[in-house]
């Protein structure tokens, strides 16, 4: 798979399957969790925010890289009305490893499926 496509899943993308026969990638043989894993940490470590920054009202976790310490803001949402914040905690890693660990788990629940995906 394509670094740009695998970015677009961790990001939380759908790609529907005409998308996925038009760039090659359909059938696709599982994932390897820990290509996968090298790929996010190379965004994380890149970047300040992943997937975004805290103001675009993303549920679950966001990563921020502070330059010393990766915190992964784990945001949850009130149900009713307005997009408020009804929980929120954070949890800092010194490695982007572990902050890329974290996420993999915690919000898309890998090892497992990522948009249909197999990441093993």
């Amino acid at each position: 798979m394509d670094k740009d496509t695998l970015t677009f899943l961790l990001k939380g993308g759908h790609m529907n399957v005409p998308d996925r026969v038009a760039k090659g990638i359909w059938p696709h043989p599982p994932l390897n969790y820990n290509e996968v894993r090298a790929h996010l940490v190379s965004l994380i470590t890149q970047t300040e925010w992943f997937p975004c920054d805290l103001s675009k009202g993303k549920e679950g976790v966001v990563i921020q890289n502070t330059g010393k310490n990766y915190i992964c803001h784990i945001l949850h949402y009130s149900a009713f009305g307005a997009p408020i914040v009804s929980e929120k905690r954070e949890k800092a890693f010194k490695k982007p490893e572990d902050a890329a660990d974290f996420y993999l788990k915690w919000d898309l629940y890998l090892p497992g499926d990522l948009d249909s995906w197999k990441v093993e």
